[in-house]
């Protein structure tokens, strides 16, 4: 643990700001009319591609060599941040990207459609 204390706490900021993501639009979209049509589908994957957004926008940051030079060596951040593993950061975003697609592509697939095609016009 003294070794990958920076890979961990990360992470763990990184897996604490997904969840805040998903909760945020999950709420968000549980609260309108469409919820009503459509239950928790929705919001799941309503949820599920808000984490996308984020990880999307996160993905290419962690291989941006050039940009870290200087926080890695002029700062004291290169003590608090793994900048050397960033290739491994890049991954687990990766992998975090299929999972959200998946989620997002399911709970449309499975639900979504389904209620839609046997919706009665009000």
């Amino acid at each position: 643990m003294e070794d990958c204390w920076q890979w961990v706490w990360v992470v763990a900021l990184w897996l604490c700001v997904c969840a805040a993501f998903f909760a945020w639009k999950f709420e968000q979209h549980r609260r309108r009319v469409v919820y009503h049509v459509m239950g928790y589908c929705v919001c799941v994957a309503k949820g599920g591609a808000e984490t996308l957004k984020f990880n999307m926008a996160l993905i290419l940051l962690p291989v941006c060599r050039n940009t870290f030079t200087w926080p890695r060596t002029g700062t004291k951040f290169g003590k608090v941040l793994p900048f050397n593993d960033s290739l491994s950061f890049h991954k687990v975003i990766a992998a975090a990207i299929a999972v959200g697609v998946g989620l997002h592509t399911i709970a449309h697939l499975t639900c979504d459609f389904l209620r839609l095609l046997h919706a009665t016009d009000l």
